[in-house]
Protein backbone atom coordinates (compact mmCIF):
# COMPACT_ATOMS: atom_id res chain seq x y z
CA UNK A 1 0.00 0.00 0.00
CA UNK A 2 1.33 3.44 -1.01
CA UNK A 3 1.61 6.01 1.79
CA UNK A 4 2.24 9.73 1.79
CA UNK A 5 5.26 9.19 4.04
CA UNK A 6 6.83 6.85 1.46
CA UNK A 7 6.23 9.36 -1.31
CA UNK A 8 7.67 12.28 0.66
CA UNK A 9 10.74 10.27 1.64
CA UNK A 10 11.62 9.98 -2.06
CA UNK A 11 11.74 13.78 -2.49
CA UNK A 12 14.97 15.73 -2.43
CA UNK A 13 15.22 19.53 -2.27
CA UNK A 14 17.51 20.94 -4.96
CA UNK A 15 19.67 24.05 -4.96
CA UNK A 16 17.71 27.29 -4.59
CA UNK A 17 17.49 29.88 -7.38
CA UNK A 18 17.21 33.52 -6.32
CA UNK A 19 15.94 36.55 -8.22
CA UNK A 20 15.41 39.75 -6.22
CA UNK A 21 13.09 38.78 -3.36
CA UNK A 22 11.94 35.45 -4.87
CA UNK A 23 13.54 32.09 -4.07
CA UNK A 24 12.53 28.87 -5.83
CA UNK A 25 13.48 25.47 -4.43
CA UNK A 26 13.19 22.61 -6.93
CA UNK A 27 11.90 19.26 -5.70
CA UNK A 28 13.22 16.01 -7.23
CA UNK A 29 12.17 12.41 -6.70
CA UNK A 30 15.06 10.02 -6.03
CA UNK A 31 13.67 7.32 -8.33
CA UNK A 32 12.58 9.80 -10.98
CA UNK A 33 14.01 9.55 -14.48
CA UNK A 34 13.14 13.20 -15.12
CA UNK A 35 15.84 15.76 -14.44
CA UNK A 36 16.03 19.49 -14.94
CA UNK A 37 17.34 19.05 -18.50
CA UNK A 38 14.14 17.24 -19.50
CA UNK A 39 12.23 20.50 -19.95
CA UNK A 40 12.87 24.12 -20.91
CA UNK A 41 11.90 27.23 -19.01
CA UNK A 42 9.78 29.67 -21.00
CA UNK A 43 12.50 32.34 -21.08
CA UNK A 44 15.06 29.86 -22.45
CA UNK A 45 12.66 28.46 -25.06
CA UNK A 46 11.79 31.96 -26.31
CA UNK A 47 15.44 33.06 -26.36
CA UNK A 48 16.42 29.99 -28.41
CA UNK A 49 13.51 30.48 -30.83
CA UNK A 50 11.96 27.16 -29.79
CA UNK A 51 8.68 28.67 -28.58
CA UNK A 52 6.49 31.63 -29.44
CA UNK A 53 3.76 33.52 -27.56
CA UNK A 54 1.38 35.69 -29.59
CA UNK A 55 -2.13 37.06 -29.56
CA UNK A 56 -4.72 34.33 -30.05
CA UNK A 57 -5.75 35.93 -33.35
CA UNK A 58 -5.55 39.33 -35.13
CA UNK A 59 -8.30 40.81 -32.98
CA UNK A 60 -6.69 39.59 -29.77
CA UNK A 61 -8.39 38.29 -26.66
CA UNK A 62 -7.61 39.78 -23.24
CA UNK A 63 -7.81 36.50 -21.24
CA UNK A 64 -5.88 34.22 -23.62
CA UNK A 65 -2.74 33.99 -25.72
CA UNK A 66 -1.45 31.46 -28.25
CA UNK A 67 1.60 29.41 -27.29
CA UNK A 68 3.56 27.29 -29.77
CA UNK A 69 6.21 24.88 -28.50
CA UNK A 70 8.45 23.84 -31.41
CA UNK A 71 11.02 22.24 -29.13
CA UNK A 72 11.66 18.53 -28.67
CA UNK A 73 11.22 19.09 -24.91
CA UNK A 74 8.29 20.29 -22.80
CA UNK A 75 8.29 23.99 -21.85
CA UNK A 76 7.44 25.09 -18.31
CA UNK A 77 5.21 28.19 -18.04
CA UNK A 78 5.09 29.57 -14.47
CA UNK A 79 2.02 31.04 -12.82
CA UNK A 80 2.48 34.81 -12.40
CA UNK A 81 5.22 35.10 -15.02
CA UNK A 82 4.73 38.35 -16.93
CA UNK A 83 4.72 38.46 -20.73
CA UNK A 84 5.31 41.85 -22.32
CA UNK A 85 4.42 43.03 -25.81
CA UNK A 86 1.58 42.31 -28.25
CA UNK A 87 -1.59 44.29 -27.52
CA UNK A 88 -1.23 44.25 -23.69
CA UNK A 89 1.17 42.90 -21.09
CA UNK A 90 -0.24 39.75 -19.44
CA UNK A 91 0.60 37.31 -16.65
CA UNK A 92 0.09 33.56 -16.75
CA UNK A 93 -2.91 32.32 -14.72
CA UNK A 94 -1.51 28.81 -14.18
CA UNK A 95 1.70 26.83 -14.17
CA UNK A 96 1.61 24.68 -17.30
CA UNK A 97 4.06 22.08 -18.63
CA UNK A 98 3.46 22.28 -22.39
CA UNK A 99 4.33 19.07 -24.27
CA UNK A 100 6.81 19.19 -27.17
CA UNK A 101 5.62 20.14 -30.66
CA UNK A 102 2.25 21.47 -29.46
CA UNK A 103 0.26 24.67 -29.96
CA UNK A 104 -2.14 25.60 -27.16
CA UNK A 105 -4.19 28.49 -25.83
CA UNK A 106 -2.91 29.74 -22.47
CA UNK A 107 -5.06 31.53 -19.87
CA UNK A 108 -3.72 34.93 -18.84
CA UNK A 109 -4.67 38.12 -17.01
CA UNK A 110 -3.97 41.57 -18.40
CA UNK A 111 -1.72 43.82 -16.31
CA UNK A 112 -1.86 46.86 -18.59
CA UNK A 113 -5.38 48.27 -18.77
CA UNK A 114 -4.61 51.37 -20.85
CA UNK A 115 -3.12 49.84 -24.02
CA UNK A 116 -4.62 47.76 -26.81
CA UNK A 117 -2.28 47.91 -29.80
CA UNK A 118 0.58 45.77 -31.11
CA UNK A 119 4.02 46.48 -29.72
CA UNK A 120 5.68 44.05 -30.90
CA UNK A 121 3.55 41.12 -32.11
CA UNK A 122 5.39 38.38 -30.17
CA UNK A 123 5.54 38.51 -26.41
CA UNK A 124 8.65 38.01 -24.31
CA UNK A 125 9.15 37.36 -20.62
CA UNK A 126 9.65 40.20 -18.19
CA UNK A 127 12.36 40.26 -15.56
CA UNK A 128 9.83 40.36 -12.73
CA UNK A 129 6.74 38.62 -11.41
CA UNK A 130 3.50 40.12 -10.24
CA UNK A 131 3.64 41.23 -6.59
CA UNK A 132 2.49 38.73 -3.96
CA UNK A 133 -0.85 40.26 -2.92
CA UNK A 134 -2.26 40.47 -6.43
CA UNK A 135 -0.89 37.00 -7.31
CA UNK A 136 -2.80 35.60 -4.33
CA UNK A 137 -5.99 37.47 -5.25
CA UNK A 138 -5.72 36.37 -8.90
CA UNK A 139 -5.04 32.75 -7.89
CA UNK A 140 -8.21 32.85 -5.77
CA UNK A 141 -10.19 34.15 -8.75
CA UNK A 142 -8.79 31.42 -11.01
CA UNK A 143 -9.51 28.70 -8.44
CA UNK A 144 -13.09 29.95 -8.05
CA UNK A 145 -13.47 30.05 -11.85
CA UNK A 146 -12.26 26.44 -12.14
CA UNK A 147 -14.74 25.33 -9.46
CA UNK A 148 -17.76 27.19 -10.84
CA UNK A 149 -17.32 27.07 -14.61
CA UNK A 150 -14.30 24.92 -15.42
CA UNK A 151 -12.48 27.89 -16.97
CA UNK A 152 -9.10 29.21 -15.86
CA UNK A 153 -10.06 32.89 -15.88
CA UNK A 154 -9.26 35.57 -13.36
CA UNK A 155 -11.53 38.45 -12.40
CA UNK A 156 -9.94 40.91 -14.82
CA UNK A 157 -11.69 43.94 -13.33
CA UNK A 158 -10.26 43.09 -9.89
CA UNK A 159 -6.76 42.62 -11.33
CA UNK A 160 -6.87 46.08 -12.91
CA UNK A 161 -8.33 47.58 -9.71
CA UNK A 162 -5.55 46.10 -7.57
CA UNK A 163 -2.85 47.37 -9.94
CA UNK A 164 -4.40 50.85 -9.97
CA UNK A 165 -4.66 50.95 -6.17
CA UNK A 166 -1.05 49.84 -5.75
CA UNK A 167 0.16 52.47 -8.22
CA UNK A 168 -1.82 55.14 -6.33
CA UNK A 169 -0.40 54.08 -2.95
CA UNK A 170 3.14 54.21 -4.34
CA UNK A 171 2.44 57.45 -6.26
CA UNK A 172 3.76 55.72 -9.35
CA UNK A 173 1.39 56.42 -12.24
CA UNK A 174 1.80 54.73 -15.62
CA UNK A 175 0.40 56.10 -18.90
CA UNK A 176 -0.88 52.60 -19.76
CA UNK A 177 -1.71 51.60 -16.17
CA UNK A 178 0.95 48.88 -16.43
CA UNK A 179 2.00 46.56 -13.61
CA UNK A 180 5.71 47.30 -14.14
CA UNK A 181 5.46 50.95 -13.10
CA UNK A 182 5.68 49.97 -9.43
CA UNK A 183 7.07 46.44 -9.50
CA UNK A 184 10.51 47.88 -10.27
CA UNK A 185 10.26 50.01 -7.09
CA UNK A 186 9.43 46.88 -5.07
CA UNK A 187 12.51 45.06 -6.36
CA UNK A 188 14.91 47.74 -5.06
Amino acid sequence: MWTLQEELSAIEIGNPSHHHNLTVLPLFRHESTINHSDYLLLDDALEKGLARVTEFDQGGSVPELAFVNSADLPVLLLDGEELIGAKQNRVLNLTILVPPKVAITIPVSCVEAGRWHMSPSSLKTSDHLMYAQIRAERAGHVTQSIRTSGSRASNQTEVWRSISQKASRLRSPSPTEANCAYVLLRAN
